[in-house]
């Protein structure tokens, strides 16, 4: 005799969505759905709504492949920020992990991946063209590549770096600093506060200059 006890299909089907955001498992899945199932249908469909809107709504930015909900992110819109720095992340969610720092004021760029042969992702199918262009358009003085600490952020990075050494010879105004040592976006909080806090206090300091100042020192 089976008796085997499965959710109704309708439940079972929402199990399977919510199954499809990283790292949920069928467990936590399945403590999800149940979890919807209980809430008020005021609830749920501001929810619906909420989902809906950042397919019709959420775009990238056609500057540095941020989210925005206009052409330009906040960030690449904001005139206070640092032009003359800027911070390669590999995806837009790790802007958000720099920025609770409270300490980068440059822009960023994200690259949309990593480097991951084992995936089927090649450095044609992250947004490297668009960094070299920008590089070169924008009078980019400071390069930070935060990429993540791992094989293929580490492959990504080195691939990055090779580009704008072969590069930088077509520059009008050649950089002055690449570095890795700023701190990942994927190292968590209070981490990061700790490691951007015992950073190189002369790129700080630089990263933060206004415009102005860093124009007078590179002419």
């Amino acid at each position: 005799m089976n008796r085997k006890i499965t959710p109704p299909t309708s439940v079972n089907e929402l199990i399977e969505d919510i199954r499809q955001l990283p790292g949920v498992g069928r467990k936590t899945a399945t403590r999800y759905a149940y979890w919807l199932i209980n809430q008020d249908q005021t609830y749920l469909t501001k929810l619906a709504k909420e989902i809906h809107k950042i397919k019709t709504l959420v775009r990238q930015c056609k500057i540095c492949y941020n989210t925005a909900e206009g052409e330009i992110c906040s960030i690449c819109n904001n005139e206070l920020r640092n032009t003359g720095s800027i911070c390669i992340v590999e995806y837009a969610e790790d802007i958000l992990q720099i920025e609770r720092t409270e300490i980068y004021n440059g822009r960023y760029h994200v690259l949309g991946g990593v480097i991951d042969p084992l995936k089927a992702s090649q450095p044609e199918d992250l947004h490297i063209t668009e960094l070299l262009h920008r590089i070169k358009t924008e009078h980019i003085q400071d390069i930070i590549i935060a990429t993540s600490p791992t094989a293929q952020g580490d492959r990504t990075a080195q691939y990055i770096r090779q580009q704008l050494k072969e590069f930088t010879n077509t520059l009008p105004t050649p950089y002055q600093h690449v570095t890795n040592s700023f701190p990942t976006a994927y190292q968590r909080l209070p981490a990061v506060d700790q490691q951007f806090a015992n950073a190189d206090e002369h790129l700080t300091n630089k990263l933060n200059q206004p415009n102005n100042q860093m124009n007078a020192q590179t002419h």
